[in-house]
């Protein structure tokens, strides 16, 4: 789940700019039945970049999609995400 491609996505920033939130929202629930790290994991998948410094949040904010970023705040605000390390994450393009 934490691998990239060779676009440096992972599975969230497929699956997000795809509009595959169904999908978004099970892989949620298998991190969350696994326990393994389960913060940090769901951490990592809602902050990490793609190769041009984007994350799950970029994705669906340049494209207008209110509903995925609603179900992305939730999630961060469940592991208790630091909102000035989400809102200041930096897009380099």
């Amino acid at each position: 789940m934490l691998a990239q491609n060779k676009k440096g996505d992972t599975f969230s920033h497929v699956a997000t700019r795809m509009d595959h939130f169904d999908v978004l929202e099970k892989m949620w629930a298998w991190v969350k039945e696994e326990q393994r790290n389960s913060i940090g994991v769901k951490k990592v998948l809602l902050l990490s970049t793609d190769l041009h410094g984007d994350t799950s949040f970029h994705l669906v904010a340049e494209n207008s999609r209110l509903e995925a970023l609603e179900i992305l705040w939730i999630w961060a605000k469940e592991v208790e995400l630091n909102t000035d390390e989400l809102l200041l994450i930096e897009n380099w393009i």
